[in-house]
């Protein structure tokens, strides 16, 4: 067997796979917050320690969604994942 076979070479399908894997990773870790200003993230997330749904840690500096489990070091991205997460319970908009 002297001739390569393209379809029997599973290297370029392999490569494939592993790049969007690692992209798909990537898009994971970044939290698209350009609908949450830094005031309105502010006032939420005080307002959700507040209630005890947030505990901010000091050491290191966290935000942990209490109802969740789910911990930030950003308010921009707990507010945004607070939304999505409420709206997800309720089934509707919620800007709380």
């Amino acid at each position: 067997m002297t001739d390569f076979d393209h379809f029997e070479d599973a290297r370029t399908d392999r490569d494939r796979f592993e790049r969007e894997q690692l992209a798909r990773d990537r898009d994971a870790d970044r939290v698209e917050t350009a609908d949450v200003t830094a005031a309105f993230a502010r006032e939420l997330v005080d307002d959700l320690i507040a209630a005890d749904v947030v505990t901010a840690r000091s050491d290191p500096r966290v935000f942990v969604h209490n109802l969740s489990g789910v911990a930030f070091r950003s308010r921009r991205q707990l507010a945004a994942f607070h939304r999505g997460w409420a709206t997800a319970r309720t089934g509707g908009g919620v800007d709380e």
